[in-house]
């Protein structure tokens, strides 16, 4: 997969793998650094790309079956022949969009249309969304989004960028918090007055507001930051966190 208008190869593109004969997804990955990724016999894969991008899908088979179609903005190209490229253009994603509170009783998965649970229990909060007849790619979480409810787990997908003031604040039943790789800021008091006990900060954080891990009923708080000693200040987490670097 390579991004035709930029020219250069699409590294790191979520994906799913499918089979053609209905029996579900088989595996989901993202593209190695030369763009590419792998298909057996008779399966496809499915890619949510931003709207208003060009891409290019180049064919290198080295076994007797090759790429049928690809289907695009609901649109079918023209049969693609082993060892050519097809170029195409998606219209239907809307890119980087802001994930609000008023939006969870009506975001639905992408796929399926059914509705997602996003306000109490486990949550796992998608990096694409279909909410209001058109996909969204969720890229950040507005303040306040899920302040006050009663979740007991949330989880951020992959893609998701940044996490807003008290996004979760308040939210006294909210025992685990898994964060993105992606993630690179986290707001001020994100996770205040909450139970949890610990949480990973990854490579590509860059700033994280004041007081994000204060007031827990679970004190006190284990933040491991992923990155060099010193580089997020370890003052910012807020009273009842033990503030541990690690490198691996």
């Amino acid at each position: 997969l390579l991004d035709s208008g930029e020219e250069t190869a699409a590294c790191g593109r979520s994906y799913q793998i499918f089979r053609i004969d209905g029996d579900g997804k088989e595996e989901e990955g993202r593209t190695g650094a030369d763009g590419s990724f792998f298909l057996k016999g008779g399966s496809y894969a499915r890619f949510l790309l931003p709207a208003g991008t060009r891409w290019r899908v180049r064919e290198e088979c080295r076994l007797p079956w090759k790429l049928d179609r690809i289907l695009a903005s609901s649109r079918l190209t023209e049969p693609v022949r082993e060892g050519d490229g097809a170029v195409f253009t998606l219209e239907d994603i809307v890119p980087d969009c802001v994930l609000t509170a008023n939006m969870l009783d009506d975001v639905r998965d992408p796929e399926t249309k059914e509705k997602l649970q996003l306000k109490q229990g486990d949550v796992r909060v998608p990096h694409y969304v279909f909410y209001h007849g058109r996909i969204l790619e969720i890229t950040q979480i507005g303040t306040d989004c899920f302040r006050n409810l009663p979740i007991s787990s949330i989880c951020f997908s992959e893609g998701i960028l940044r996490i807003g003031t008290m996004a979760c604040g308040y939210c006294r039943t909210l025992s685990s918090v898994t964060l993105p790789h992606s993630l690179i800021t986290l707001g001020q008091q994100a996770f205040v007055t909450t139970s949890i006990s610990s949480l990973d900060i990854w490579e590509n954080v860059e700033s994280a507001g004041r007081w994000c891990c204060s007031g827990s009923l679970a004190a006190p708080v284990h933040i491991r930051i992923h990155q060099p000693e010193g580089s997020l200040n370890a003052a910012v987490w807020g009273s009842g966190t033990v503030v541990e670097y690690v490198t691996e």
